[in-house]
């Protein structure tokens, strides 16, 4: 008959030969013949201590974008209902690019870079950038994709003429958005054209120089103004390779009439995705496959999502749910993997309980992120007192593993000579 569910006696089942739940269940098992059938349910991988989200969407507004965008624009609120069911409490901004208006590039209402709404958390307030977004312009077929990271990043604009001001044909103003460093940073890049790139050409065209390829790998390489890095997730409009959908320009780069460089545009979203440690995702051409395209980008930072702890400094300041990265070589501090409560303190000293722990002003002898001085440890039986009755229970328990949690003072598992050792170093009446 069928197998009972997770019983390692029983075949088939869950349990390796570790006996450890897998989170596979085997089910409706049929019986032997010469077809069978069995129901297979597996549990999603649990993500360990994830950041919030702070996710800016990059929308290619450019002409060649005009079959993509509605697409993409209708499905947004099901793509941050599934952020948000992943990562809660997620950030959102809108930002949009089409390219330089300067000639042969861009059309003269065309601009390399627009912030569209700084992040939020209202939710209405993102729909409504999102659906006010329209194709249009670009011009040739390659667009503004690197000055348009390089600004997301920075916010630093962009001076062409270098005379102090942004008021000058295809200059970009100081737009600095406010990303926020205890959060992860996510950049989704919708896009179906490869990226003009400054190193190789004179551009814009006789007006000075915009952020290349080698500019933005070295800002993603070291942040001179985000806390750390965005992880990029390139959204191509194509099932399975980079395809120039046929928007304006009919799939063709609008000014000499030869085809859009698809290569170009795969090997640039790549280096991205590697550098970044994001993905270049084809996010196909219907709803259904772009929502899956977003989804396969959010499984990729819930796998990659880099542990989270305490980051504690000698001023008293005290960062929760920050990485070790960026605690110690950004910020300074002294970073702990237990992400404690920055705003308990339990002695009113100005430091924060689990600061104090780890920055070893106080001991915390059993390890519950209380310090001892605001506690104490030995008095097992809880009558404020360290005596004879705390040594008596001690003894009573000796040897127990595991099990006597309640006289396990350091705690290692196990009642011995250590918890016996802490009594005599806490003997007598406890802080009140």
């Amino acid at each position: 008959g069928p197998a009972n569910l997770f019983d390692p006696t029983t075949f088939p089942n869950s349990r390796p030969y570790s006996n450890i739940d897998t989170g596979v269940k085997l089910s409706n098992v049929s019986n032997c013949g010469s077809t069978m059938t069995i129901d297979l349910s597996v549990n999603p991988l649990p993500i360990t201590e994830p950041r919030p989200l702070d996710v800016l969407f990059v929308f290619d507004t450019s002409g060649s974008y005009w079959d993509d965008l509605p697409n993409m624009q209708a499905q947004m609120s099901s793509v941050m209902t599934e952020i948000a069911a992943s990562f809660p409490n997620p950030r959102y901004a809108v930002a949009n690019f089409k390219d330089f208006p300067i000639a042969p590039a861009g059309n003269g209402s065309d601009y390399a870079w627009m912030v569209d709404l700084d992040f939020t958390f209202n939710s209405v307030a993102v729909a409504n950038s999102l659906a006010a977004l329209t194709a249009s312009g670009g011009a040739d077929l390659p667009e503004s994709q690197y000055e348009a990271i390089y600004q997301a990043m920075t916010g630093a604009g962009l001076d062409l003429n270098n005379d102090g001001d942004y008021l000058d044909l295809g200059e970009i103003a100081p737009q600095p958005l406010s990303w926020d460093a205890t959060r992860a940073p996510i950049i989704f890049l919708m896009t179906d054209a490869d990226f003009h790139d400054a190193d190789l050409e004179d551009y814009p065209t006789g007006a000075g120089e915009a952020a290349g390829r080698m500019a933005l790998l070295a800002e993603l390489a070291a942040p001179t103004t985000m806390a750390e890095a965005p992880r990029i997730f390139t959204l191509n409009a194509a099932w399975n390779r980079p395809s120039i959908t046929s928007g304006a320009w009919g799939g063709t780069d609008g000014h000499d009439g030869t085809p859009g460089d698809d290569d170009a545009l795969h090997m640039q979203a790549t280096e991205l995705a590697a550098a970044s440690g994001g993905k270049l995702i084809y996010a196909g051409d219907n709803t259904v496959e772009f929502l899956r395209g977003i989804r396969e980008a959010l499984e990729v930072v819930q796998d990659g999502m880099p542990e989270v702890g305490l980051c504690c400094f000698t001023t008293g300041e005290c960062v929760a749910a920050i990485s070790e990265e960026l605690c110690l070589f950004q910020l300074g501090g002294v970073w702990s993997s237990e992400n404690g409560d920055c705003n308990k303190d339990c002695n009113d000293n100005g430091i924060s309980d689990s600061c104090e722990i780890t920055l070893g002003i106080t001991p915390d002898a059993d390890g519950n992120g209380i310090p001892d001085s605001c506690e104490c440890p030995g008095d097992i039986n809880n009558d404020l007192k360290v005596n004879v009755d705390d040594l008596l229970g001690i003894i009573e328990v000796w040897g127990c593993e595991f099990e006597c949690s309640f006289a396990d003072i350091n705690p290692d598992g196990v009642i011995d000579i250590n918890d016996l050792l802490l009594i005599f170093d806490h003997w007598g009446s406890c802080r009140p």
